[in-house]
């Protein structure tokens, strides 16, 4: 098989789960795992939001990301993709065209402590030296291309200045939405976390809604356990490992896969309008039920 043929695409809102799952399927050998490499997929494209068209998918585009991760997993001496990236749910269709035959793991989580989890980021990692680790500078620094340093650099310059005195966050976080910074400007950020799952998660369902059934897997993160690594296993088509097992033995070991976060009921009354309509949006798609049975 080709390095390339159907590569595996994690989909997931931001702090739904998405590195729980990639990290576990990279212990398998049949593996080459890409974690966020955001600059990759914005190359050509850069002044636009996350929200690409699949037109922006140029030959051009489509020859630099296929060829980035065609030489990345060559030098690994791996045989698949495995690639997780939340901004990927803005542009599915984007996606797609660079990669028509990918696979799909959609994974997504309880909407309310999915949205607290992004509030907490946007407070957290948007100033200060120490919201950047070095890990994730050196990651990123790798997959970026010369001509994509000044954007870059001007981005990572001021996210280690202070604090700014207005309260607002010095840079954005997060899938970049169209107007992003004028939502942070007139809205609550609690409000503009809602908005990311939201374009997320229908981006996203309305994507999935409209190819085979027998491409794309939906989990939920609440309710993932070893046996859900067997389903992803035989919908990807691959033999168990050791590795993997005794990973996802220990991941679970302890029965809990997330967090719980506490919030105010204010919290909750704030978003419910922005996510109301969405939870009603995938019960017409049918979506997720499907694949819960």
């Amino acid at each position: 098989m080709n390095r390339l043929d159907e590569p595996v695409i994690i989909l997931g809102p931001p702090r739904s789960g998405t590195t729980i799952l990639g990290s576990l399927l990279s212990n398998h050998s049949e593996f080459g795992y890409f974690e966020e490499p955001r600059a990759v997929w914005r190359w050509g494209n850069e002044k636009r939001s996350d929200l690409l068209k699949p037109d922006y998918a140029t030959e051009k585009v489509k020859q630099h990301i296929r060829g980035y991760f065609d030489q990345e997993l060559l030098n690994l001496g791996k045989n698949r993709l495995l690639e997780k990236t939340p901004q990927n749910c803005l542009r599915c269709e984007f996606v797609d065209q660079v990669f028509p035959n990918a696979k799909y793991l959609f994974i997504y989580r309880d909407p309310v402590e999915t949205i607290a989890s992004i509030q907490s980021f946007w407070e957290q990692h948007t100033h200060g030296v120490s919201s950047i680790g070095r890990h994730k500078l050196l990651a990123k620094l790798r997959h970026t291309k010369p001509s994509q340093v000044f954007p870059y650099a001007r981005e990572f310059i001021k996210r280690i200045m202070p604090k700014r005195s207005d309260g607002l966050p010095n840079v954005m976080w997060g899938p970049r939405l169209p107007g992003l910074p004028e939502m942070v400007r007139d809205m609550t950020i609690a409000e503009v976390a809602a908005m990311q799952w939201r374009f997320c998660i229908e981006c996203t369902a309305t994507f999935l809604s409209g190819i085979s059934k027998d491409r794309y897997l939906v989990l939920k993160l609440e309710e993932m356990d070893e046996s859900s690594f067997e389903q992803i296993l035989q919908f990807l088509e691959i033999e168990p490992e050791p590795a993997l097992s005794n990973a996802v033995g220990d991941r679970f070991s302890y029965g809990e896969v997330r967090r719980k976060r506490e919030f105010t009921d204010q919290f909750v009354k704030d978003i419910r309008p922005i996510i109301e309509p969405t939870e009603l949006y995938l019960a017409h798609l049918g979506v997720l039920s499907p694949k819960e049975d």
